[in-house]
């Protein structure tokens, strides 16, 4: 029997052109994104997609895919929800209170062996990892957080993201070479291929709009 596909909400940050012109909003309604509303949050545009796939990977993509080659020099930077939570997003994220999540965190309830922190954003405040706190919940709790392996997929693609994003303002080849050569022993990839395309992005147009890719926008 044919799986059936499923809906999955989430959000790309985007960089370079600017998406949200009557011109590039024809051009993306055209490549598939019906599914998505444009806006911009100051500098960076996004894209909230409610598309269905067989699973978050190939959701996210199949619009970064739909994105990138509508418009030239339109980048996705990121994907949320984001990977990096705070002990306020755990607790909404595991239908816990505050509270009870501090106690999990310092060993006063639970096994212990709760995951380290990923970032000191200040000297007391601290970011976790979304990807290690739910697959905690699963191994030492055994609870089956909702879709605590696309957390790992997240995770990954967002560095994947990052890499792309520095790499290609990298000025010095030597160093570009280096990443590249690390990046490729690292992931296994064959010698012709490259973890990044090559080319610079457009800097960020600054707007306050947002827009529902529809058929009404097709000329």
């Amino acid at each position: 029997m044919k799986e059936r596909k499923q809906t999955y909400n989430f959000t790309l940050l985007l960089s370079g052109a600017d998406p949200l012109t009557p011109e590039n909003l024809n051009k993306l309604y055209e490549a598939g994104c019906d599914d998505a509303t444009f806006g911009r949050r100051e500098s960076l545009s996004y894209a909230e997609f409610d598309r269905e796939a067989n699973s978050l990977a190939e959701a996210v993509g199949t619009a970064i895919r739909d994105i990138e080659g509508a418009i030239p020099g339109l980048q996705a930077v990121r994907v949320e929800p984001e990977e990096l939570v705070s002990p306020a997003a755990i607790a909404t994220r595991t239908s816990r209170s505050r509270e009870s999540v501090r106690q999990l965190m310092e060993g006063m309830r639970g096994p212990g062996h709760f995951p380290a922190a990923a970032m000191w954003v200040t000297s007391t405040r601290r970011l976790w990892r979304w990807s290690d706190v739910a697959n905690w919940f699963v191994t030492y709790l055994d609870e089956e957080l909702p879709n605590a392996q696309d957390a790992i997929f997240l995770g990954a693609c967002n560095g994947a993201l990052e890499v792309r994003w520095h790499l290609q303002r990298l000025s010095v080849q030597d160093d570009r070479l280096e990443l590249t050569r690390f990046l490729r022993e690292n992931l296994k990839l064959s010698p012709g291929q490259s973890p990044v395309e090559s080319g610079r992005a457009e800097g960020p147009r600054s707007t306050r709009r947002t827009a529902k890719v529809s058929p009404a926008r097709r000329r």
